[in-house]
């Protein structure tokens, strides 16, 4: 089901003219490549067309949520164009919005990833398992534990130590959530 927003903004297509629409798809586009639209801005660029200001709002965010949606969900082109048929979106504009969206997907996703706060990953890890043959309140405990060091993305190291239980469910949830991605990816 499509957003709200994109509804709304199907309503306000048919009372708009070319002009108004292709200055609409520049400013989201814009905006989308980071650019500042201020209400000064916004209210300028829509005072001569035939929209009032809370048509020009419906219409410009719907385009945005629009485009957005597509760049996270990395559409196809021909996708695009097949869902915005299906979204009743006028014909005459279906080709403007996929052109526009074709010309600029790239750049758009991105400038999307590049805002991204990203976390680092492991690059590299090595691991052994260590037997504490005895220690200063026992004798003879002979208990293993496993060694673990990773060394991530952004150049640090990090060393821990777990026993044997807590490796076994550290294995158990890794291949529980690799699982659980793999089954997400299949129903998309």
């Amino acid at each position: 089901t499509p957003p709200a927003e994109v509804k709304k903004a199907v309503s306000v297509l048919s009372k708009t003219t070319p002009e108004t629409f292709q200055k609409t798809l520049v400013l989201v586009v814009n905006y989308l490549h980071g650019s500042e639209i201020d209400s000064d801005l916004f209210t300028k660029e829509y005072a001569e067309t035939e929209l009032d200001r809370s048509s020009a709002i419906a219409l410009f965010t719907g385009i945005y949520s629009l485009f957005r949606l597509a760049i996270r969900k990395r559409v196809k082109p021909s996708k695009f164009k097949h869902d915005l048929a299906e979204l009743r979106f006028p014909a005459s504009m279906i080709d403007e919005i996929t052109e526009t969206f074709k010309s600029c997907q790239h750049e758009l996703e991105e400038a999307a990833t590049d805002s991204v706060i990203r976390f680092p990953t492991v690059e590299d890890i090595k691991w052994r398992v260590d037997i504490n043959i005895s220690s200063s309140s026992t004798a003879l405990s002979l208990r293993p534990s496993v060694l673990m060091r990773m060394k991530l993305t952004n150049n640090t190291t990090q060393q821990f130590e777990m026993n044997i239980f807590r490796f076994h469910q550290l294995r158990y949830y890794v291949a529980k959530t690799l699982k659980d991605m793999q089954d997400i990816e299949q129903l998309a």
